[in-house]
């Protein structure tokens, strides 16, 4: 075993699509976004070359590795065993060949280990968009071994980690049913109750359907306050310290809580009276880059003097003797009522949700009692299933890492496959 410079094992980028390629050259296109650690996250899209951005030249063929060279910091490497068309990668991939005497999969698994992740990204440069050129890249080095070597270790390795992958795959999709069944519990609770023996009535509403006999539907601007907030990060002279719950809190997180780093800003005394948060205010994204992301809820459970709801947000404060706070943020939370909301945005680039649609969206006004009743079911289920969640996500995680130690410990010789 001896090692060599990337540069002398494999070919960097050797065939690539010039300018006075015919336009209806057509082809499946990989860009950043497409490739994960090892894998192929989505579907390739087909171009036609006319059609094509000006970075889809890299030409990919069986046995080749490719490896991301900007925002290395994604690990993007993936292997092409098999090609059943035309495949171009854009120039933010390196296309690697192996040379004769190396074999392509010991190339891939020497590319996708720690040792040689670690050095792409201490070679690039950049802050916000790491980047490491062709030459950098050609310089990082590899363990060689003989040619029967290395396909006695691509082979132990195609072994273990298609074990490894069966099992995380698995998880994954144990991951995917609890996070639907959390969705189904949540609609079922706040739609139609936790009773499934109460008499039911025609809402009158298409989204909601039947509902129990006894409970109200209203407008959401009857029972509660909401206002969209114009609380900048500004930090202004003259004006009082505050603390922002912003965007990204909201998004990030379901509960807004001590938990949370705040962002230091300013704000008058008139901003300060009208948007500092109280305990059970529900916060709602109002605009996003897609209507999915329209409405997502957090529910407010600390309170301080100087805690405001920050831009891009709306801030729902509920009337106590009609509405129950915690219902409302698991209201929110459904997707049969949330749908109403990326229905209700409008936008080209980025969708906005106006203040009126917030108000009139119709909601499910169960008696207060048993709005509590729900919140605190739902806050137990879907505790449970969490639960459940966080472990089996931490399994994935264990066996991802499990899967890289490997590769990287076979590659450089600390496992000698039988």
């Amino acid at each position: 075993m001896k090692q060599k410079k990337l540069k002398y094992i494999a070919k960097i980028n050797r065939d690539v699509l010039n300018n006075s390629t015919a336009d209806d050259y057509v082809f499946n296109y990989i860009d950043i976004s497409s490739i994960g650690t090892g894998d192929i996250k989505q579907d390739l899209i087909e171009l036609s070359f006319a059609e094509s951005p000006s970075r889809a030249r890299r030409i990919v063929h069986v046995g080749d590795t490719i490896i991301s060279t900007v925002r290395t910091y994604l690990k993007s490497v993936c292997h092409f065993e098999v090609i059943d068309t035309n495949t171009i990668a854009s120039t933010g991939f390196a296309v690697l060949t192996p040379n004769k005497g190396v074999h392509p999969k010991y190339l891939y698994y020497s590319v996708l280990s720690n040792d040689f992740i670690e050095d792409v990204c201490a070679r690039s440069t950049g802050v916000s968009y790491p980047a490491i050129s062709e030459w950098g890249l050609g310089q990082i080095p590899i363990f060689i071994w003989d040619y029967s070597e290395q396909k006695k270790i691509a082979s132990f390795l195609d072994q273990k980690c298609s074990q490894i992958d069966a099992q995380i795959e698995k998880k994954q999709k144990l991951v995917e049913l609890k996070k639907e069944e959390r969705t189904a519990l949540i609609n079922q609770a706040v739609t139609k109750g936790l009773d499934p023996k109460v008499p039911m009535k025609d809402s009158g509403i298409e989204w909601l359907g039947e509902i129990p006999e006894h409970w109200k539907v209203k407008r959401l601007k009857y029972v509660s306050m909401v206002q969209p907030s114009n609380v900048d990060k500004k930090s202004n002279e003259g004006e009082l310290s505050v603390l922002l719950c912003n965007y990204v809190d909201v998004y990030m997180n379901e509960i807004i809580d001590n938990s949370i780093t705040f962002m230091k800003a300013t704000a008058n005394n008139n901003e300060i009276e009208k948007f500092k948060l109280i305990i059970d205010d529900v916060l709602i994204t109002k605009d996003s880059e897609t209507p999915d992301d329209i409405a997502v809820p957090a529910l407010v459970k600390i309170e301080k003097d100087n805690l405001l709801c920050g831009y891009h947000l709306a801030q729902i404060r509920s009337n106590k003797s009609d509405l129950n706070g915690e219902y409302l943020f698991r209201l929110f939370q459904s997707k049969a009522f949330n749908k109403n909301f990326s229905v209700a945005a409008n936008g080209i680039t980025r969708f906005g949700l106006g203040v009126d649609s917030i108000k009139n969206v119709v909601i499910t006004l169960p008696p207060v009692p048993e709005q509590i009743a729900i919140a605190t079911h739902i806050h137990r289920e879907t505790g449970r299933i969490d639960a459940i969640i966080e472990k089996t996500q931490k399994q994935i995680e264990l066996l991802k890492e499990y899967k890289t130690t490997l590769i990287s410990e076979a590659v450089t010789g600390k496992i000698i496959p039988a």
